[in-house]
């Protein structure tokens, strides 16, 4: 394990990473996700550019936390809402698994183990796999715990919907050692707070 030391260099590396996107200020109160998703913060949140329909929040960079809400996953996508390509840097999403309408708790924990080992993360565990709810409907609930490529210890949870065929999941990763348990409680807030916006998650 990494000590807080190791974590320090992260800091510093995040921030230089982070200068160079542009980033936004969520301020606290309520702000609306992808058209899908309303939550409210009580605290300021860095956000980056959303990309290929994921939105990602972060206090000191996304090293170090990183909130993504990844909304309206339709069936044949993989969660990384990329193409995969023979070489080059894309070549890691290449069948890559995907969802599927109709997938339950179980098989979505199993299509994120996956996703994560093939995206080279070591070590992959599920644990806590449970039914709850989501933004007003049912849902699911899981963490992983994995070994990043810098050999730093991590945990996610993951929370979400499937609803007809489309599923919408929002994710926390911190490392283990002091960031996860530290911003938790904010988080499962922010999570707890979610609505989906009109007909949005029918």
């Amino acid at each position: 394990m990494k000590s807080f030391k190791n974590i320090a260099v992260t800091i510093t590396l995040a921030s230089v990473l982070a200068a160079c996107a542009q980033i936004t200020l969520v301020k606290p109160g309520t702000t609306t996700i992808d058209d899908t998703l309303s939550v409210e913060t009580q605290i300021p949140w860095n956000k980056l550019p959303p990309n290929n329909g994921m939105e990602t929040w972060t206090l000191d960079g996304t090293g170090l936390q990183a909130l993504t809400f990844n909304t309206k996953i339709g069936a044949g996508e993989n969660i990384a809402r990329q193409s995969g390509a023979d070489s080059g840097p894309a070549a890691k999403y290449k069948n890559m698994p995907v969802f599927r309408k109709g997938m339950n708790a179980l098989e979505i924990s199993e299509l994120f183990v996956a996703s994560y080992q093939q995206l080279g993360l070591a070590g992959v565990q599920v644990s806590g796999l449970r039914s709850e709810a989501f933004a007003g409907r049912n849902g699911f609930y899981f963490e992983l715990d994995f070994t990043d490529k810098e050999g730093l210890e991590r945990r996610s949870v993951v929370r979400g919907t499937v609803q007809g065929d489309v599923m919408h999941v929002i994710t926390f990763s911190a490392p283990k050692l002091h960031y996860f348990d530290r911003d938790r409680q904010r988080v499962e807030r922010i999570i707890e707070s979610a609505r989906f916006l009109s007909a949005a998650g029918a």
